[in-house]
């Protein structure tokens, strides 16, 4: 066992049952950084233990290339010594790992999907309603892994897998994929059944958190209990 992958997963990580996987598929440390999406979900099939494993190797890819960065040699120069270190900081803030989406996985894991996934190898074509399917299990995955702010380049990387898994949904932009996601250019949005779907679901929770808070307000002052809404002011003495 690679003592390198052996310290990630053990004594790092905290995920000791992924050891055995690794070592039988001879996982070292050179093939440990070349790990991808696909691959990943082949190592660890169990969606519990994947979700934890990829959020330990963004975090690994990421502080490797800013380390990097960081270790390159500035140069000697005063006048230019400044400008390096802003290049150096600049990489610390703005450094992300775009992530490779496996589509079918992600479908096979409901069974909505797969009735997609047949579908599209009996006819190439969606219903409406599997489309709205289709999008609703994607952007489930999208904000298990992401949250619900995913970045611009996450998903124009999800609608790019999709339209390459299933060339039949490639639509007649030059992208092939602005149906699913265009990203926004100036004061437009960013449009597409990917970024509705994340939208709605934002404008809903921005909803709901509003309601909660601004709605209904306790408040205890002098020993009476208050009861504050938008429109009527009610003091009930406790």
């Amino acid at each position: 066992m690679d003592e390198f992958v052996k310290g990630k997963l053990i004594t790092e990580w905290q995920l000791p049952e992924l050891i055995d996987t690794f070592a039988d598929e001879a996982i070292d440390q050179e093939s440990f950084q070349l790990l991808d999406e696909a691959t990943i979900a082949a190592l660890v099939p169990r969606v519990g233990l994947r979700l934890k494993f990829k959020k330990k190797f963004r975090e690994f890819v990421t502080n490797s290339a800013v380390l990097t960065a960081a270790r390159a040699p500035l140069t000697e120069d005063p006048h230019n010594s400044a400008v390096n270190e802003e290049t150096v900081n600049s990489l610390r803030l703005v450094f992300e790992v775009i992530p490779v989406f496996d589509i079918r996985p992600i479908m096979a894991a409901t069974s909505d999907g797969r009735a997609i996934l047949t579908n599209l190898g009996h006819t190439g074509q969606l219903l409406t309603k599997e489309r709205r399917c289709l999008v609703r299990i994607l952007v489930s995955h999208l904000i298990e892994t992401f949250i619900e702010t995913p970045s611009t380049n996450t998903k124009i990387a999800l609608a790019n897998s999709l339209i390459q898994t299933f060339p039949c949904l490639r639509d007649s932009s030059d992208t092939g994929r602005n149906s699913w996601f265009a990203k926004g250019r100036k004061a437009m949005p960013s449009t597409g059944f990917l970024e509705e779907r994340l939208r709605n679901i934002r404008k809903h929770t921005t909803h709901t958190c509003t309601h909660t808070h601004t709605n209904v307000r306790l408040n205890c002052v002098a020993g009476r209990l208050l009861y504050y809404n938008e429109i009527n002011l009610t003091k009930c003495i406790v």
